[in-house]
């Protein structure tokens, strides 16, 4: 054999399990990385759609303001608006829940 020696085999065995056990790592780190992907998208998604849902409240909102400040004749809905936040009616210091009728006490 001309004087050279024959190469163990225990070397042979360890190179096998490192390529394996590096084959295995990056397994799983490509699974990490789709995992992560996909959650991104998942996140672009709902906040595409929350931020139409505020781009529809706010659109709605702005309506109903512009059709109290019109010069046309408010609409049921809007007068019931209006009536349930109490509009531009006066207001009583003796009846406001507030805590005005306290300010008219007989005892101060």
């Amino acid at each position: 054999m001309c004087g050279r020696r024959r190469r163990d085999p225990r070397i042979d065995e360890e190179q096998k399990k490192a390529r394996e056990q590096a084959d295995q790592a990056k397994l799983i780190a490509e699974r990490e990385k789709e995992e992560q992907r996909q959650n991104l998208a998942a996140s672009q998604e709902a906040a595409l759609q929350t931020e139409a849902e505020t781009l529809k409240a706010e659109e709605g909102k702005a309506q109903r303001q512009s059709e109290m400040m019109a010069g046309k004749k408010p609409s049921l809905a809007a007068l019931r608006r209006r009536s349930r936040r109490g509009g531009r009616r006066g207001r009583s210091l003796l009846q406001s829940s507030a805590g005005g009728a306290g300010f008219y006490s007989r005892f101060l």
